[in-house]
């Protein structure tokens, strides 16, 4: 595993399978929240540092990555495009050593 990878197991979300919808709109995240951006099989956790607020024609916030780098995000109620892949718990399973894990990038 690479250094600042972290790995966790289905049952630190207390989920038998992976069956949950837990997809997180823009417009609901709180400061605090801990998410996941999940793309390209990838679960990268961020953290709210505001409320998401309603500005111009789309809803913006402001989240800390895990390395501590701060994200501007902003997402336009007018975009044909779905959205942003946020999620309360992530998304891709991978195999290490025959148990299945998320990697937290």
């Amino acid at each position: 595993m690479e250094q600042g990878i972290k790995i966790l197991k289905p049952k630190d979300f207390n989920m038998e399978e992976d069956l949950s919808d837990v997809y997180l709109e823009v417009k609901n995240i709180k400061k605090g929240n801990v998410f996941f951006e999940c793309n390209r099989m990838a679960n990268h956790r961020l953290t709210a540092l505001t409320n998401a607020r309603r500005i111009s024609d789309g809803f913006y916030v402001v989240a800390e990555t895990k390395d501590g780098e701060k994200i501007e995000i902003f997402y336009s109620c007018f975009t044909s495009y779905p959205g942003p892949n946020f999620y309360i718990e992530p998304q891709y399973l991978t195999k290490v050593e025959n148990e299945l894990v998320y990697i937290i990038e």
